[in-house]
Formats: structure tokens, sequence, C-alpha cells
């Protein structure tokens, strides 16, 4: 089994960090009536896959949560089908899923 060095996996984060900005806000597109803002907070590697993966969460939730609503954090992977720049088709255009504003 070969071993993947930090320097190779530095490189996979560095790749993507210009496009995909830590900070940087975008508008998710999930159809036609959805369209929710969520900011990026970090760019990781999938621990199995070594992918590459923007953390990321939505950004109109309040920020002062209680003990029974936690913030939600989630990951998607850069690249793929259902990836970070992927596209998805809306009444019959091509649009990209999440779009930096």
């Amino acid at each position: 089994m070969s071993h993947t060095t930090f320097e190779e996996l530095n490189e996979k984060i560095i790749k993507w960090q210009k496009e995909i900005p830590v900070g940087s806000r975008w508008i998710h597109f999930k159809d036609e009536k959805s369209e929710r803002p969520y900011r990026v907070m970090n760019l990781a590697l999938e621990e199995a896959s070594e992918e590459v993966v923007v953390v990321y969460r939505r950004e109109d939730r309040p920020e002062n949560f209680t003990r029974r609503e936690a913030p939600l954090i989630w990951t998607r992977p850069v690249e793929g089908q259902k990836g970070w720049l992927s596209e998805l088709e809306i009444n019959g255009t091509k649009v990209k899923r999440f779009r930096k504003i």
C-alpha cells in the first residue's frame, strides 16, 4: 500500500483554495424553489479516499443555538456528480450546484 506524503495531500487542498476560498459565500441550488446561502468554513480531506471536501454551513440559521439545536456543518466533495463544482438541470437549464456570491 502506498502512502501519500504530507506535501501531496497539502497540494490537493491548495489546488482548490483559489476557486473555493475559506470564508466565501455561495448560493446552493437544489431545485427551482430552493436557493439557500452557505459559507465555506474550510477545505479538508476525506480520510479514507483522500478526496478534497468542502466544509460548509448554512448562512441563514441563527448563531445562538439551544442545547437541542446544534449548528449543522456539512461536507461535500469538490468534484464528482454531486460535487461542489457540479451542475444540475433546473427547468431544462443547466446551472451550477453552488454559485459564489
